[in-house]
């Protein structure tokens, strides 16, 4: 009885030397005043980095904490004389809060206020495809009226900013030697954001041979490149147009035809607001009248250049009364011509009876192997043989 007494009387008198030693030390917990001078920048976004300059921010035993307008900022870097904090998630304009303490002992001190920037945003651009070197238009959210205070890049090349449209457009130039990558950009010095598709940066050139797998290549071609490869499943009847379809196919896979094939790109569709959608429903409404349309737009024999094209030219189509009608004369052809006003070139077809489609202007040249495509702005369309 007398041994549990005494092991009962040394526990307590344990615990009251613990607890004593406890109160002794919390009381000679010391928090050195700390000051908060300066931020590295006034104004931040999501996700940035934000530099706290003061002094004595970091002592030891102490955890030190910190607040931006009450939500907590995670501490990247820190010692005595500053912090890096990162800018936490849904925050709002509001001051820096910094505390050190332990338990439930602290300290706190509020610094200056920081304003808060929404994320910005690339919500499109246009054309929608460029070459490097081009001028572009960007449609923006969020960014600095400030040129120098932003940045775009397409992969690791930076976008020259040349100019601003109104408060959300900016005219930038692409680099020169840029490939196709994503496009990323920041502003006020924040996180860089990126869009999670490739931009649809157009090359000069392609390592190929016909102008069926230039069409593949080009972002500009999408439209006629999904049309060539597709068109069976497209088209509403295709045994009844599968004659015109075929000859058309044959010049584009051939890589020993010497031809010109007057193609509109995609923007062409994009000018007229119709979506991939629409577009292939116009091919299923009149499939046999599209595929008219791309043999039409074929000129055999002539691997034309734009220098070449001279006001006057006219230069006979593979589109024949035999081929639309599969009887009849063969030497009966639409003809292109080609009609120059104000220094720009234009593409027109004719039939031989005089009547025509409307004129298109000629944009650019791309030799494919031994032919040529010519680049329209629009549809160069066909004269019916009737």
């Amino acid at each position: 009885m007398r041994k549990e007494f005494f092991y009962c009387l040394l526990l307590v008198c344990y615990t009251m030397i613990a607890c004593k030693k406890d109160k002794s030390e919390n009381e000679a917990l010391t928090i050195t005043p700390f000051t908060v001078e300066k931020l590295s920048r006034s104004i931040v976004q999501a996700g940035q980095e934000l530099t706290i300059y003061g002094q004595h921010l970091e002592q030891p035993e102490l955890t030190t904490e910190v607040f931006l307008a009450g939500r907590p900022a995670a501490i990247v870097r820190g010692s005595a004389d500053s912090l890096t904090v990162l800018v936490p998630e849904k925050v709002q304009t509001g001051s820096i809060t910094v505390t050190l303490g332990k338990d439930s002992r602290f300290s706190l001190v509020y610094g200056p206020s920081v304003e808060v920037k929404p994320t910005p945003q690339v919500n499109g651009f246009g054309p929608v495809y460029a070459y490097g070197g081009e001028t572009i238009e960007l449609y923006t959210q969020h960014f600095s009226p400030v040129s120098e205070e932003n940045e775009l890049y397409i992969g690791n090349n930076r976008l020259e900013i040349l100019s601003r449209k109104g408060p959300d457009t900016i005219i930038a130039k692409l680099p020169a030697n840029a490939t196709p990558d994503f496009l990323s950009w920041r502003t006020y010095n924040g996180p860089l954001q990126k869009m999670n598709v490739l931009f649809p940066l157009r090359l000069v050139n392609y390592p190929v041979q016909t102008v069926a797998d230039w069409l593949k290549l080009d972002p500009a071609y999408t439209y006629m490149d999904t049309l060539v490869r597709g068109f069976p499943e497209l088209a509403a009847n295709y045994a009844a147009h599968k004659r015109i379809y075929d000859a058309a196919l044959a010049y584009l896979q051939s890589p020993d035809s010497v031809y010109t094939i007057f193609l509109t790109n995609d923007g062409g569709y994009y000018k007229d607001k119709v979506t991939k959608a629409d577009f292939y429903q116009k091919i299923r409404a009149r499939s046999y009248n599209y595929n008219t349309l791309l043999i039409a737009a074929v000129s055999p024999g002539h691997a034309l250049r734009l220098e070449d094209l001279q006001d006057g030219d006219s230069y006979p189509s593979a589109y024949t009364y035999n081929m639309q009608w599969d009887w009849g004369p063969d030497d009966v052809k639409n003809y292109i011509t080609i009609q120059e006003q104000g220094g720009i070139k234009y593409a027109q077809i004719t039939n031989p009876w005089g009547d025509t489609g409307a004129k298109v202007k000629i944009l650019r040249e791309l030799p494919v192997g031994k032919a040529t495509i010519i680049e329209l702005e629009g549809e160069l369309g066909a004269v019916s043989m009737e």
